[in-house]
Order: C-alpha cells, then structure tokens, then sequence
C-alpha cells in the first residue's frame, strides 16, 4: 500500500495518488510523490477581475525566495490536494490561504484539467491539474495576499494577455505589492511572456480567451 511506501515521512502532508489515466490508486506523501515521479492531483483557480472596465486575469509573482521558479508569474492560486478532500474545496482553501479571497467551493466553475509536469534534481513532479475559475468584484489591490508566498500580484487585461502570447506585445500592466503594513501599492510594469512560468499547453492564452468570451458569452464560454 501506499500509506506504508511513505511511512518514512513523518511530517508530509498526505495526498491521493492516481494512475496515468487519473483515477485514484492509494494514498501518498506529497513529498514522496514529487521525488518518485507518482501522479497525483492539484487545484488550480485563476480568479477574473476588471480593470478599468475590461475584463483581466489575476497572477500571483511567487516569492524570489522560493527554490522553486522563484520570482515568476503563475496562476492566481494553486495547491495539492489532501487526502480526504475535494478538488473544489482544495480550490478555495488555496484561494483563502494565498490570496485572502474566501468565496464558498460552489461558486468555482470547473473548465478543465490539464497536465502539469516538472522535472528538476531530486524532483519528478507529476500532476493532473484540476482547473477552475471565478470572477470576483474585489478590487485587486484590496486583496490580503500571503507576502511570504508571492511578492506582488499582477492583473493583466485579458486582451493584452492575448497579444502577450500570440504577437509577443509587452504591454505596461497593474502590479499590486503589500507594505509592511499589509496595505497595498499599485505600481505599473511591463509584462512579457518570458516573466510567466512556463506552461506547455498554450494555458495563458486559453484563459485569456475564456476571459473575453465569458464578458460577451456568459456561461457558454469555453476552456479551450
């Protein structure tokens, strides 16, 4: 079983260990399962905002002392998800926790899952990624981001998101940082492709599209 195969890691968070198709296999230490290469499950939430009256897409810049891809921009919110726990609610727990933003696991709406992989010394990260979106009314700048997790946050127009990725444009775009007093300041900077984290499946561009259909379709809009 599983639960014995990582019984060596006494202070690992435990998650559900799936095959290569995604369906669940045993348990697993989170820790054992990145270093051995076993597939297992992540949340990942990118949350919808508008700026200036045109919809825009919300990107956490990770901490520069993460070891990790430090300093690059990625999705709004991500996470494991635990044993015993849904994929939704493993969404809004990542939201709260690194964001402040806490909505109810309902008002997530599913548009897909994809495949995350990362590979590194000592490290084979496999994940089928769970993805979900929500639209929030909160001004960007008054979300309480975790200032030990992410350094600042980013919104980008979902048009311009799109010209970031199909034309290559570096479009001057929000960026949110908080002060030691948790307020937060709004700067302005330019964004370019090479600033995000690498994806392989076109995934900033297909939420950019999501993003503007979604103003004009409702929820007929597709991840695509």
């Amino acid at each position: 079983m599983m639960e014995n195969a990582d019984s060596r890691v006494s202070n690992d968070e435990l998650v559900e260990a799936v095959d290569h198709r995604g369906n669940p296999i045993g348990i697993v230490g989170r820790q054992l399962a990145n270093r051995l290469g076993i597939w297992h499950v992540c949340a990942q939430v990118f949350v919808l905002a508008k700026v200036e009256g045109v919809p825009a897409v919300v990107f956490q810049r990770r901490s520069r002392t993460k070891t990790v891809s430090p300093g690059v921009l990625d999705i709004s919110a991500s996470g494991h998800v635990v044993a015993g726990q849904t994929v939704q609610s493993a969404a809004a727990r990542e939201l709260a926790e690194e964001l402040g933003l806490k909505v109810s696991a309902d008002s997530l709406v599913h548009v897909g899952r994809r495949v995350d992989m990362y590979e590194a010394p000592g490290v084979l990260s496999r994940i089928f990624a769970d993805v979900y979106v929500v639209v929030t009314d909160q001004d960007p700048g008054t979300l309480n981001f975790d200032p030990v997790e992410i350094d600042e946050l980013v919104v980008v127009p979902a048009a311009d998101l799109l010209g970031i990725f199909v034309d290559g444009s570096s479009p001057s775009c929000h960026a949110y940082q908080l002060d030691k007093q948790g307020l937060a300041r709004s700067r302005r900077v330019v964004v370019r492709a090479s600033d995000f984290l690498p994806r392989f499946d076109n995934l900033y561009a297909r939420i950019a599209r999501y993003a503007n259909d979604r103003e004009t379709s409702g929820s007929s809009a597709r991840f695509m």
